[in-house]
């Protein structure tokens, strides 16, 4: 990982999901976050939204799988 970024993309939609590593979290930005029924619960301009990860619980929450397929299926960043 360069930068400790990765992004996740789609071909139509582009950058969809980022995320940044620290020492003991993991933020997993939602490009277009604050279009979703139900935000991620972190940031509060512009489109991102975004979550702090500190678990594999975390990880494998019915939240985020709704977060990743609403990402797939709208407009990302380019």
């Amino acid at each position: 990982m360069k930068w400790k970024k990765a992004y996740y993309g789609l071909p139509k939609q582009g950058w969809v999901i980022e995320m940044v590593t620290y020492d003991v979290s993991v933020n997993v930005v939602f490009l277009g976050g604050a279009a979703f029924k139900t935000r991620p619960p972190l940031g509060d301009t512009g489109r991102s939204r975004y979550i702090k990860v500190k678990s594999i619980e975390e990880v494998e929450s019915a939240d985020m799988r709704r977060w990743i397929k609403q990402a797939a299926g709208g407009p990302g960043w380019s």
